[in-house]
């Protein structure tokens, strides 16, 4: 997809120019060339998700993003959030692609549920619902009951119930304990009463 290191692209320019990081500095302005990171760039502008493989080792689209791309939640997203396992903490990236937050998640749970989609002539991962749900879950604070969850679910997240009574349980039951937290549990728990709420109704 045309991404080159800051050494491909200066060994690229030194060949006509005296002044190599003059030209790509023009290059940039220019929109010739676009920047990604510090030593990264790309030839032609690309998909703001294929931009975020480049910003984080081992990243995929995830959270609200994701939980947007697959229709569970209502508002826009205006950022990119990302997942990684590589991380310790919530780092923000901005550049001309768009502005992208990153958060950690288990490296234990972090390859289950994940795709390749594709826009334009890139490629990226990205969570499916379940997963990007769960990782959600992994970092919502003070939920500490079942009932709260089914609040955050419904209310906080405002996920509509027929949406989450077909979210596919047995692959988040699987994959719940691999979080190492007791809210991915209450998940679990609250998505049998949602199930079992609406059976009956």
């Amino acid at each position: 997809m045309g991404i080159l290191t800051y050494g491909q692209l200066h060994e690229r320019v030194s060949r006509n120019y005296r002044s190599p990081k003059s030209k790509i500095t023009e290059m940039i302005r220019n929109g010739e060339i676009f920047h990604i990171k510090r030593g990264w760039y790309a030839e032609t502008r690309i998909a703001p998700e294929a931009a975020a493989m480049v910003l984080e080792p081992l990243a995929y689209i995830s959270f609200q993003t994701a939980l947007r791309s697959h229709g569970l939640i209502p508002e826009a997203v205006f950022n990119y959030t990302v997942a990684s396992p590589m991380l310790r903490s919530k780092t923000e990236h901005s550049n001309c692609f768009g502005t992208f937050l990153f958060y950690p998640v288990p490296a234990a749970a972090a390859g289950e549920g994940l795709s390749i989609a594709a826009a334009g002539k890139e490629t990226f991962f990205i969570a499916s619902a379940e997963k990007a749900l769960m990782d959600m879950v992994f970092r919502a604070r003070n939920i500490t009951s079942v009932q709260e969850m089914v609040l955050f679910l419904i209310e906080d997240m405002r996920i509509e119930e027929e949406d989450l009574v077909n979210l596919d349980l047995p692959f988040i039951e699987k994959t719940a304990p691999l979080y190492n937290r007791n809210k991915e549990q209450l998940l679990v728990s609250a998505l049998k009463k949602i199930r079992k709420s609406s059976y009956h109704d």
